[in-house]
């Protein structure tokens, strides 16, 4: 111990000796004192006369002078006079006594410090009457621990009205308590209300508490019972293994264990309402309180959460023994076992309570509550507390604090075990400072004790050192802190060079990702304790001087390591928190929206009053008195209470306990398109999938009125047309009179048992919730319109004889026969309506005169980025260096790959595109205009251009046209559609294009892999796409969320990932940092490779390699669908279309020509003049990528091995 401590420790025991020495003098000088008896003044009384000899000799003087009133009062002067003469005296003794003390005091913290000497050596401390005794190891967690801070009522008054009451200067400050109270309990979590009444005890029906010492001697016949791992495995005689004596239980009666199954029924039920009504008729069930308490702090009821969480630790407090409580000056020495079922509630009410804390900033509480739950189970950590305890400790920002944080690491006493079945090790053990937030923790709580006392020099250079191994070991904690705090680590000036230090962490972090890359599970709970300890501690590292101290460690450890960099293994019993949910963690409680509160209130303020005389909320009853004869258990019947009025259903009806939405798409009845209008429907084109179909209506010069379906594109599923004639022969057996035509009722289904409709809808709600919302305006959302097979029929026959269907795609259109014709009896055709974009909307503007010329262009631009992912298989990694654009167009001129468009084609000559999307999205004017002379050289499929709904021939296609005016309206189409592209609003829909591109962060190498543990775990292929294929009800909102960071790599997705399992979320947090790190090395290193040629280097394959792990074991079913979304998502993000609609104006002044934000206008040169354009930019083909997409990639794309 320093000299510091026993400095402090000896100023806070003189006035505790002082006080002691005149209570003993007082009981004395009243024992010796027969003749009259004397009011007992207060302790603090003889201490102000002993602190002030010279007005003791003035008030002896004063009081021998005559007094002139009568003799008694005479006779009263002298008697004072002598006793104050007396009291002098005494006093002078008394300090001369103390003096004696407090110079032994150091001999006294010799011996002691002698005696934990001797117990770390492994021998046994002898007490003076030479026994032994029963050894505190653990005691330095608890050691010196204020009661009174593990009431949080009292924390609250004296941090907020009193000023900071801790342990710094509680012992000089306080009062000890009056002796009327001596005869009542003490509560260690603050007294109870006036109007609770003591809990039943054990007998009574309720709760009580054994060691296990007394619970073996109870029960002789049964097995004995054993301490838990690892206290198990270790020696008797070792002092980290508490006898029996020390392990403590709470017991249930047989009353209180029926309680428990009526509660947990209720709580299986998930209504919130029901289980504050069974606290209203059970209030003293633990874990019933503690249960509702959460749900009041998720609906922001804090104040109604706090008071049942105080009852629920009354409640176990009153059970507990006295001596299990009990804070001795050295510490408390019982231990309890969490995976004993009645122990849970009591480890998860300190958990809560030391959160309520936490989050109320009342750090002295959460301090104390986290080394009380901590000396339950030190060498376990079942509540990990150990992550969050070292933030406690120096959010106090007390001199005790940082110091008995400094001890416990010191110590060494504390050690974190960790079973783990795959490892060869039965035990896996680690100390604090293997821990990166201890690590760090330590260092800075020994530069703070250097900076409040100049004196202790040893602090400083044992700081220094501590934060240098704390980066070496760690050195991912900084880079997180400067990102956390916003550090400006590009600046220079005198004092700092920030970037060339950071170069040698970012070297350190490289070398850590190397050494750590097969320990995938220990890297999932190191980033755990990291993510953990940088958003709590940020702003404790944000001050200048400890940046600057920070600073110049770091330019030191740059200096000294000279030689190959070797950061050492992580320990492997952090695993203990490879299941930690970082969430507990927060400032904040997770909370419901207001307006999806199911409580009610009256239902909540009837649970919070206590009424022992109300009846049991579930009765069982016998079968005989009810009558039923099914339930050998009784019937089991809610008792209505006339106080409390019954909940509505419509508060939870959209809701459950947890307040997720359930997913309701409330989808209208569509209308029905009349076969009539057949005729007006012309085939305009397809894909692989859809066929489109223009409205092509002419009024012939009637004013009639508008028709509905003009300026409409029908959108149809080819699956359907070609079973058409198929399913109206169906139809003329079940309706020999012919009434098909039209539409027959019995087909009609509602859209939730329709099948095709489903689909559809799912679609539709895609495009409406996901899609629309971000790519808004350049979206809008299509309807739905119900058809007849009859009318998919005539359709299908007409496009057959209108000649416009390619011939590689004639084969799509055959006749076919479905299976299992019974299943289609319910089944209605549909359709999708979409606007035609091909046509502007009219302008009214008087500045503007329309022309004739309309031109409509639709490009697709396809994937605008370089793969980034570690998983892209060894072999594939040409996909580093160019476009995948790029590489599918040398594997087609290769024949290793057939693209879509070109299958059934028989052209013997294929000239292969040289655009690349790289250009498209580059940003770069020069770029573009190369991107679209490559595109336009060579189209292929991604570039259509109609003049006046006549699509165009490109040069190439049409070679008896060069040299002539359609050359000039060739350049003239490039020119404008060069600086559409090169607009601002063209630019900015790019920009979202390409950000959701960017969701591939797994590549198609990847997905797959995923693909396939997603199969694995739901056991079927058809499991897993059905479970891809269901589109999300929730979404994020495009509103940043501080309190929740996003993934690394997948800022921008659109689906949330925050109400999986929270372990499951970590997991998929190191998943997506990985990515992000390993994206971040790549773009380095292309920069620096200048040729265009990436050497394979090992962090690229021991990355890889922890993925692959990760994948295999720690990837959930959520976090897989998670994954594969995004990378669906990004598939149909690289297949959309962009439509561009323009009209030529003849005559423009350059006002505003239309009041639609989506019609733009643009200007070229042209023959020495300009020339003016309205145009119009749309997203088209936004539809879902489909999960049977990821069906057969992994062949396809073994193509690549032949480019590298």
């Amino acid at each position: 111990m320093s000299h510091r401590a026993l400095r402090r420790m000896r100023q806070e025991r003189e006035p505790q000796f002082l006080a002691l020495q005149d209570n003993n003098n007082s009981s004395d000088e009243s024992s010796d004192d027969d003749a009259e008896p004397v009011s007992s003044k207060p302790s603090t009384a003889f201490a102000m006369i002993d602190d002030d000899d010279d007005d003791d000799d003035d008030d002896s003087s004063s009081s021998s002078k005559p007094n002139p009133r009568s003799s008694s009062a005479e006779n009263y002067a002298m008697d004072a006079a002598t006793t104050a003469t007396a009291a002098k005296n005494v006093s002078i003794t008394k300090k001369q006594s103390i003096d004696e003390q407090v110079d032994d005091w150091d001999a006294l913290l010799q011996e002691y410090q002698l005696k934990d000497e001797e117990r770390q050596q492994g021998q046994d401390p002898v007490t003076n009457n030479g026994t032994k005794s029963v050894p505190n190891y653990y005691g330095i967690i608890t050691a010196g621990i204020d009661s009174r801070d593990l009431d949080i009522d009292h924390v609250m008054r004296t941090s907020f009205v009193g000023g900071n009451t801790g342990s710094d200067n509680q012992s000089s400050n306080s009062k000890p308590r009056s002796s009327r109270r001596g005869n009542r309990q003490n509560f260690v979590f603050g007294p109870p209300k006036d109007n609770w009444p003591r809990p039943p005890h054990y007998v009574g029906g309720g709760m009580g508490m054994a060691s296990y010492d007394d619970l073996q001697k109870e029960d002789t016949n049964s097995s004995p019972i054993h301490v838990p791992m690892p206290y198990y495995h270790m020696e008797e005689d070792d002092l980290r293994r508490p006898p029996l004596s020390q392990w403590f239980q709470f017991t249930f009666s047989d009353s209180y264990h029926r309680d428990m199954d009526d509660f947990e029924t209720i709580e299986e039920s998930g209504d919130a309402n029901l289980m504050a009504m069974f606290v209203a008729h059970h209030p003293f069930i633990a874990s019933a309180l503690l249960q509702l308490s959460k749900v009041l702090y998720q609906t922001r009821q804090n104040q109604d959460g706090l008071a049942l969480l105080k009852r629920c630790l009354y409640v176990l407090e009153c059970a507990a023994l006295n001596s299990f409580l009990k804070m001795e000056a050295y510490g408390r020495t019982a231990l309890m076992d969490i995976f004993v079922e009645e122990n849970y509630p009591f480890f998860h009410a300190l958990f809560l309570l030391m959160r309520v804390s936490h989050v109320a900033g009342l750090y002295r509480t959460a301090l104390a509550v986290s080394r009380l739950l901590l000396s339950l189970d030190p060498l376990r950590d079942p509540e990990h507390v150990l992550l969050s305890m070292d933030y406690f400790a120096l959010a106090c920002d007390t001199e005790s604090c940082d110091e008995w944080l400094v001890n416990l690491v010191e110590s060494n006493v504390l050690s974190v075990f960790c079973e783990d079945v795959e490892s060869e090790e039965v035990l896996l053990e680690c100390g604090l400072l293997d821990m990166p937030n201890w690590s760090f923790s330590y260092a800075l709580a020994l530069f703070r004790i250097h900076q409040k006392d100049s004196l202790d020099h040893d602090a400083k250079e044992k700081a220094d050192r501590a934060i240098q191994r704390a980066v070496f070991r760690f050195p991912t904690v900084v880079r997180d802190l400067f990102t956390k705090n916003e550090v400006d680590v590009n600046s220079r000036s005198f004092q700092t060079d920030w970037p060339s230090v950071l170069e040698f962490v970012n070297e350190l972090i490289r070398e850590f990702g190397v050494t750590t890359a097969a320990s995938t599970r220990r890297i999932v709970a190191y980033y755990t304790i990291v993510g953990i300890f940088v958003q709590q501690n940020c702003h404790l590292w944000k001050s200048s001087a400890v940046l600057k101290w920070l600073y110049d460690n770091l330019q030191v450890l740059k200096v000294s390591t000279k030689t190959k960099i070797q950061i050492p293994q992580l320990c492997s019993a952090i695993l203990r928190y490879h299941r930690c949910d970082p969430s507990n963690f927060k400032d904040t409680f997770e909370t419901m929206p207001v307006e999806i509160n199911p409580l009610e209130p009256d239902t909540v303020a009837f649970s919070l009053t206590i009424d022992t005389n109300r009846p049991r909320l579930l009765q069982r009853g016998s079968r005989e008195s009810r009558g039923r004869q099914n339930d050998e258990d009784g019937a089991i019947e809610m008792v209505e209470d006339a106080a409390v009025n019954p909940v509505p259903e419509s508060s939870h009806q959209n809701t459950d306990i947890l307040g997720l939405e359930r997913q309701e798409q409330n989808t209208a009845q569509p209308f029905l398109l009349p076969h009539s209008c057949v005729s007006s429907w012309e085939y305009l084109g397809e894909g692989g999938k859809h066929v489109l179909f223009s409205f092509e209506h002419s009024d012939n010069g009637n004013n009639e009125p508008m028709n509905p379906w003009k300026g409409k594109l029908l959108r149809i599923a080819k699956s359907q047309i070609c079973l058409a004639d198929h399913m109206c022969e169906m139809n003329q057996v079940m309706d020999p009179y012919g009434t098909s035509g039209r539409f027959v009722a019995p087909f009609l289904v509602s859209p939730q048992d329709n099948r095709s409709m489903q689909n559809d809808n799912q679609s539709l709600f895609y495009i409406r919730h996901i899609v629309a919302p971000y790519l808004s305006p350049f979206v809008d959302v299509p309807d739905t319109i119900l058809l007849t097979w009859q009318f998919l029929k005539d359709l299908r026959e007409k496009a057959l004889l209108s000649g416009r269907i390619p011939t590689s795609r004639q084969s799509d259109w055959e006749a076919k026969e479905a299976d299992g014709n019974d299943k289609l009896l319910g089944y209605q055709p549909c359709a999708i309506l979409v606007v035609d974009y091909r046509n502007i909307q009219p302008s009214s503007s008087p500045s503007f005169q329309q022309s004739y010329v309309r031109y409509s262009i639709e490009l697709k631009p396809k994937a605008g980025y370089l793969a980034f992912s570690p998983l892209v298989e060894p072999k594939h990694r040409v996909k580093y260096r160019q476009s995948r654009f790029r590489s599918l167009q040398q594997l087609h001129q290769q024949g290793h790959w057939t693209k879509g468009w070109a299958k059934g084609d028989k052209q013997v000559n294929y000239t292969m595109s040289l655009y690349d999307p790289l250009d498209l999205f580059s940003g770069q004017k020069s770029r573009i205009e190369k991107a679209v002379t490559n595109m336009y050289s060579v189209p292929q499929n991604n570039l259509g251009i109609w003049c006046n709904d006549e699509r165009m021939r490109f040069p190439q296609q049409d070679l008896s046209s060069r040299g002539n005016s359609s050359d000039d309206r060739n350049l003239m189409i490039q020119a404008l559609l060069v600086e559409i592209l090169c607009s601002t609003d063209a630019q900015d829909l790019l920009r979202q294009v390409q950000q959701w591109q960017r969701l591939d962060v797994l590549d198609v190498d990847g997905a797959v892999l995923v693909y396939q543990r997603l199969v694995k775990l739901c056991e079927s292929k058809e499991a897993a796409e059905n479970l891809l294929d269901q589109v999300p009800c929730k979404t994020v909102t495009r509103v940043d969320d501080k309190t929740t960071p996003a993934l690394p790599a997948l800022e921008s997705s659109p689906f949330q990932f925050h109400e999986m399992d929270l372990q499951e979320q970590n997991n998929l947090r190191v998943f997506c940092q990985t990515i992000s790190d390993f994206r971040d090395w790549l773009n380095k290193a292309v920069q620096e490779h200048t040729s265009g040629r990436l050497c394979d280097t090992p962090y690229m394959d021991s990355t890889r390699g922890s993925l692959l792990a990760l994948i295999e074991h720690d990837l959930s079913k959520s976090a897989c669908v998670f994954l594969l979304r995004n990378w669906l998502l990004s598939l149909m993000m690289c297949d959309v279309g962009i439509f561009i609609a323009v009209e030529e104006c003849r005559e423009w002044n350059g006002s505003d020509v239309t009041q639609d934000n989506t019609i733009k206008v643009v200007t070229i040169p042209y023959d020495g003049g300009t020339r003016c354009f309205r145009y119009s930019l749309h997203v088209i083909d936004v539809d879902p990528k489909p999960a049977k997409k990821l069906r057969g990639r992994s062949e396809a794309e073994a193509a690549f091995q032949f480019l590298n």
